[in-house]
C-alpha cells in the first residue's frame, strides 16, 4: 500500500494525532472523550496543513463539509481569527429499490471572497464521492487545484486515492488510513461518527485536557 500512496496525500505522524486515534475507534469511550480527542487531532493536522504556507498570505477561506466538519473547522478558525466560513451540505442517499446511490445538495452557502487559500473540512474521507464534490463546488466558485487543502480525520484509501486521483494538485491532510470495511464500521450504530461529532456538549465540559 505505502508504494501506492498518491503525491498529494499526507497522513500525518505527529505524535499528539497517533495518541488520539485510539479514541476515536472506541465505542465506549464517551461522547466528551470523543470530541476532545478530535479537535486535538484537528489542531495537529492544521499545524501540518498550514506549514508551506507563504509568510505573508490573507487569512484563508475555511469551508466545513456538514455535518462533522462543522465543529472541526473551529481549530483553523482559533488558528485564523476573521477567515470566512463557508458550509457545504452533502448527502448519500441510498435507493434500495434500484440499489443505486446518489450524492445530493441541501445547502452551499459560500462568502463572496477570492483572494485567499482554501480549506476544505470533514470528518472523513469514506468513498470519496463527498470529499471530491466539495472540492469541485470550491475550485468553480474561488481557486484552481493547488490552492485548496482538503483535512480530514480519517480516511479509507480507495476514498483518498479517488479523492487525490482526480484532483492531483490539492493537498490532502489526514489523521489515519483505514481500510474501506473499518470505514463502513464508522457508519453503524455503534460509532455513528459523524453524529458524535455533532452532539451539543455544554462548552466548559470541552476544556478537558487530551491526551498526550
Amino acid at each position: 500500500m505505502k508504494n501506492s500512496v498518491p503525491r498529494n496525500l499526507h497522513v500525518s505522524n505527529h505524535p499528539w494525532v497517533a495518541s488520539n486515534l485510539p479514541i476515536l475507534f472506541e465505542p465506549r469511550c464517551s461522547l466528551i472523550e470523543f470530541r476532545t480527542a478530535a479537535l486535538s487531532i484537528m489542531y495537529a493536522l492544521a499545524v501540518e496543513a498550514t506549514a508551506n504556507l507563504p509568510r505573508k498570505f490573507n487569512p484563508p477561506l475555511l469551508i466545513a463539509v456538514l455535518r462533522g466538519g462543522w465543529d472541526l473547522s473551529k481549530p483553523l478558525q482559533e488558528f485564523f481569527p476573521g477567515s470566512p466560513l463557508g458550509l457545504v451540505g452533502l448527502d448519500m442517499t441510498r435507493n434500495t429499490r434500484k440499489k443505486e446511490t446518489y450524492l445530493t445538495e441541501y445547502l452551499i452557502k459560500l462568502p463572496e471572497e477570492t483572494d485567499r487559500p482554501v480549506f476544505i473540512v470533514d470528518d472523513t474521507i469514506a468513498s470519496g464521492a463527498t470529499a471530491c464534490r466539495a472540492v469541485e463546488i470550491a475550485k468553480l466558485n474561488y481557486h484552481a487545484e493547488e490552492d485548496i487543502r482538503f483535512t480530514s480525520l480519517v480516511a479509507s484509501f480507495s476514498g483518498a486515492k479517488k479523492l487525490c486521483a482526480e484532483y492531483p494538485k490539492i493537498s490532502v491532510h489526514v489523521g489515519k488510513i483505514i481500510s474501506d470495511d473499518e470505514m463502513y464500521d464508522l457508519a453503524q450504530d455503534h460509532y455513528k461518527f459523524s453524529d458524535r461529532l455533532c452532539e451539543v456538549i455544554p462548552s466548559w465540559r470541552l476544556e478537558l485536557p487530551c491526551r498526550l
